[in-house]
């Protein structure tokens, strides 16, 4: 196949899921500020060329040299060599950023017999 053949190609989603699964355990990613980057999963994003996105937590902390492993062993293993790839990466949504903690009565209560404690040493 030559380069032309390679761009037009199409990956299965759970072949590429396959792939960062295993990648996660053979050789997972340094840690980044003590830690450990996890990609979740990856699906074609468009052909011509191959366009891959890749979801998981912290990506933007990834470094540049294990994203260019990724790439190449993307390449090896689908055969696209000789064609130019993208990966993007994206960060899953943290379903608890936006929830506000909310204490109970008990809690609420022990917290201002604590304060009440506090004011008192002082």
């Amino acid at each position: 196949m030559n380069a032309a053949d390679n761009a037009m190609q199409s990956v299965a989603t759970s072949e590429l899921s396959k792939l960062i699964d295993g990648l996660m355990e053979t050789d997972p990613p340094p840690y980044v500020q003590g830690r450990r980057i996890k990609l979740k999963y990856a699906h074609q994003g468009g052909v011509q060329p191959p366009t891959f996105i890749i979801y998981g937590n912290q990506t933007k902390k990834l470094r540049d040299n294990y994203k260019r492993f990724i790439e190449g062993q993307i390449r090896t293993r689908f055969s696209l060599l000789g064609t130019p790839i993208k990966l993007f990466f994206k960060d899953s949504k943290n379903p608890y950023s936006e929830r506000k903690n909310k204490l109970s009565s008990r809690q609420w209560k022990k917290r201002r017999r604590i304060i009440r404690l506090r004011k008192k040493r002082s």
